[in-house]
């Protein structure tokens, strides 16, 4: 049975239709262009080829087209110059289906450049496709390319979509076809939409209003957050953060709710909080936030209280001295190939340097001086690489490429360029490089701070200034490393 039946008279199958498994009985991959063909025949080396091959003998194919070397897919041309030339026809049939003369002209800037840096099959058969729907969408939603703002592209295309449509959205903002709209714009609305698809799933319960003014909350203290300054880099309150809070209140109140049969919030006791918190502990860090809301703006019938976070450090948070030495050799004199990974590391190994703030430093925050060392701006204030951290941040930036597809290397503001258009390295790539020296990003922190401190280091702001830590966290290293060493500083202030 076949849902297929076909004549070929070059087979002999002249009257009888057959299936296309006889129909191609006996054809091979040919050994020259590998195509699936019937043999003809077999090269001085033993390859068995198709006709065409050996009517050439062995000889490499010129494609008449290009007039380059290759595969040949036909008498006329190569199988690069096919898949071209199939593409091409794919094209115009899609940019004859949109409707703005803007969107064509994008559409067309876009295939132009993707044909040159892809592989031309694969834009053919898969990738043009796929890339034609942003397009599509951008012609139902916008008229003009002057129409295009923050919000309604996150409304076209959903708080995920841009993300999927990275490609060949950074491509019209590279070749300023649309506005370039900053990442903050696009990340605020996008979470915006989330906050608002978090609520609307709510609408029917009891605690819709709680939810409600829970969001209102939160917008508040973002906006004496910006009214403050903290904008930009500097920013401490982002929307993500409003985001994660208000999922992790919108799951302990549904849970309470079909689990538990908690109708109103008079009835929420401090064990429907432990029990949400040993179930779900991805949560624990935004349901904190809505704990003390509840607490200083709700009517409770009795406080909740949250667990206390242990402040002593864990054991075997500390590299060994053996250990930190094998690293430091390691990472300091690395190969080409891991030259990238190294350097990660080791920036985070000699200056304390957690893995989502080494993924995010950008090349405006290096120097170079006329001394020829290479400055790098953690904290407040630059500070001065190690000659042979400094060679290998050389040699890497000379290197640098850009990952994400389409894009070039000078258009990427970080040191680390990500697969995503304009993005950096992901954190879990860190965590990768790390597992295999079954390392964790913590120890490498601690034991940073710790040979700080052991290396002579006597004022815990310095650290603060030039690694960019927070005063808590490096005043609370220094009462764990040494108890004797703050002795001698409480002296010498007594004294002073």
């Amino acid at each position: 049975m076949s849902l297929r039946l076909s004549r070929d008279n070059k087979r002999g199958f002249t009257e009888q239709q057959v299936c296309d498994r006889c129909r191609r009985k006996g054809s091979v991959t040919c050994g020259a262009c590998g195509m699936h063909r019937h043999p003809a025949g077999t090269l001085e080396d033993g390859r068995v080829v198709c006709k065409p091959c050996l009517e050439l003998g062995g000889k490499p194919f010129v494609c008449p087209t290009c007039g380059k070397e290759g595969k040949p897919h036909s008498k006329i041309m190569c199988q690069p110059c096919y898949w071209k030339k199939r593409a091409g026809k794919r094209f115009k049939d899609a940019v004859a289906l949109l409707s703005n003369q803007w969107v064509r002209e994008a559409f067309r800037r876009f295939y132009e450049d993707l044909i040159t840096r892809q592989d031309a099959h694969a834009v053919a058969t898969d990738r043009l496709e796929k890339y034609f729907l942003f397009f599509a969408k951008m012609d139902s939603a916008f008229t003009t390319a002057s129409e295009i703002t923050a919000e309604r592209l996150i409304a076209a295309f959903g708080a995920e979509g841009l993300r999927r449509h990275a490609v060949p959205y950074g491509f019209l903002v590279k070749d300023k076809i649309v506005p370039d709209l900053a990442r903050e714009a696009l990340e605020e609305s996008s979470e915006s939409r989330r906050q608002q698809l978090i609520l609307e799933r709510a609408v029917d319960t009891w605690y819709w209003q709680i939810l409600s003014r829970f969001h209102e909350h939160l917008e508040k203290i973002n906006e004496r957050y910006v009214d403050r300054g903290w904008k930009g880099k500097s920013r401490r309150f982002v929307p993500r953060t409003i985001t994660a809070d208000l999922r992790a209140a919108a799951s302990f109140l549904e849970s309470m709710s079909t689990d538990q049969a908690v109708g109103s919030l008079q009835q929420v006791q401090q064990h429907n909080l432990d029990r949400f918190l040993a179930e779900h502990e991805g949560y624990r860090t935004g349901i904190r936030a809505f704990v003390r809301y509840l607490n200083r703006n709700e009517k409770l019938f009795r406080r909740l209280t949250f667990p206390t976070v242990a402040r002593n450090l864990p054991e075997g948070v500390f590299l060994c001295r053996a250990k930190y030495e094998e690293l430091l050799r390691t990472w300091l004199n690395p190969s080409d190939a891991t030259l990238k990974e190294s350097l990660v590391c080791a920036l985070m190994l000699l200056y304390a340097q957690q893995a989502n703030r080494v993924v995010r430093i950008r090349l405006s925050d290096i120097a170079h001086g006329r001394d020829r060392l290479y400055r790098l701006a953690l904290g407040r204030t630059e500070i001065a690489l190690d000659n042979r951290l400094g060679e290998m941040l050389g040699r890497y930036l000379e290197q640098r490429r850009a990952l994400a597809t389409m894009e070039d290397s000078e258009n990427n503001e970080y040191l680390f360029p990500g697969r995503s258009y304009g993005s950096h390295l992901t954190e879990a790539t860190v965590t990768y490089y790390l597992k295999k020296h079954s390392i964790s990003s913590g120890q490498l922190f601690s034991t940073a701070i710790y040979n700080a401190y052991m290396g002579g280091l006597r004022h815990p702001k310095v650290l603060v200034k030039a690694f960019g830590i927070t005063d808590v966290t490096a005043i609370k290293y220094l009462n764990l490393i040494d108890p004797q060493l703050i002795h001698e500083v409480n002296t010498k202030i007594a004294h002073a």
